[in-house]
């Protein structure tokens, strides 16, 4: 399906804007990267139950990327105490 190609090419632009902020010492809010790690996990599982595969795993790998970043910044938090 066409469907899941233009999905995970957005997925894909996504993963290529996050990447900086992964490895940049400035981190999103955790009210920001919590909500949208766990709704790019909702939408993953619903991609997985329309057979579209592609669309599926990066849009996991996105959500994986916003966990990622919402531990830094947990982190980050934690150690300034």
């Amino acid at each position: 399906m066409i469907q899941d190609y233009i999905f995970a090419a957005g997925s894909l632009v996504f993963i290529a804007a996050l990447l900086p902020a992964v490895k940049s010492a400035h981190k999103p809010p955790l009210l920001t990267s919590i909500p949208t790690a766990i709704i790019l996990f909702v939408f993953s599982v619903n991609y997985v139950t329309l057979h579209l595969w592609y669309a599926a795993t990066t849009t996991a790998s996105t959500a994986i990327l916003w966990t990622i970043l919402a531990l830094q910044k947990y982190q980050q938090e934690h150690s300034k105490q």
